[in-house]
């Protein structure tokens, strides 16, 4: 196995499954870390990935159409200032305020020319939003879920060889967490696997979310958004305090939906 006989990958498989959360590293940190690895794999196997979407693309008329389309949003902080109190766009909106946060975390940053480059492009876009939609609250947990919810998504609307190649990056962000878990946090066990199983379920159920267009329900309330966009499954999982337990108490996001006060002192 190349992986295997990676030493960086060794070392980061190990160190993520048996390390604990602490607020010097929190499990955010683990992107920082995986991300070189990760990188690395993709530009040497660019060439193989861009086939596999030409492949895909073949068999597959809802991706060559999105791929034929290559919309890019001009979402911005500021665009969603319109959006009306309890409407998709201004939960966005608040949540990028109180955080200090962009709508778009690639904003101004050159879109690419092959397939995989605008994939990532409209992950950018749409990853806060399907937080959202998702049911998937921003915290830790809710980081876990709405990764899920895309890993379930890939594997039932694309190729196995492609959607695999896809997950890479969530392989190794998500592979170790289940060890990390049952050794440090087994009182929030259960709750780690509902989450884990809520986002494979709503990622199989709803319709493949990384292809939506999401600008156009903004201005909609979120169940009527789901409705229109086609996501299935939705729970609201109150998760909050196994969360702070697994996280470590490590502060994270400001969620609008769970402190409004704090959201209309920002308004």
């Amino acid at each position: 196995s190349s992986w295997l006989n990676n030493p960086i990958a060794r070392d980061y498989v190990a160190k993520q499954a048996l390390r604990k959360n602490h607020i010097d590293v929190p499990t955010t940190f683990d992107i920082t870390e995986c991300m070189p690895l990760v990188n690395a794999y993709y530009r040497e196997n660019m060439p193989r990935i861009e086939g596999l979407f030409m492949a895909e693309r073949k068999i597959n008329p809802a991706l060559d159409a999105w791929f034929e389309e290559r919309f890019v949003s001009d979402m911005s902080n500021e665009s969603l200032r319109q959006y009306p109190r309890g409407s998709v766009g201004n939960l966005l909106y608040r949540y990028v305020t109180l955080n200090g946060f962009k709508a778009d975390f690639t904003e101004g940053q050159p879109l690419g020319q092959t397939h995989f480059e605008y994939f990532n492009k409209r992950l950018s876009q749409q990853h806060d939003l399907e937080h959202l939609l998702g049911g998937f609250a921003l915290h830790y947990l809710g980081e876990i879920g709405v990764t899920y919810m895309r890993v379930g998504a890939y594997f039932k609307y694309l190729s196995p060889e492609l959607a695999g190649m896809l997950n890479t990056t969530y392989t190794f962000l998500l592979g170790p967490l289940m060890m990390r878990t049952c050794l440090h946090y087994p009182e929030t066990f259960n709750t780690w696997y509902d989450v884990v199983h809520q986002g494979m379920t709503v990622g199989r159920q709803s319709e493949p979310m990384f292809m939506m267009k999401y600008e156009p329900v903004l201005h909609l309330p979120v169940e009527e958004a789901r409705e229109q966009l086609g996501f299935r499954g939705v729970v609201e999982m109150d998760v909050k305090r196994e969360a702070d337990i697994w996280g470590e108490n490590v502060p994270v996001a400001i969620d609008p939906r769970l402190v409004e006060d704090v959201a209309e002192a920002a308004e």
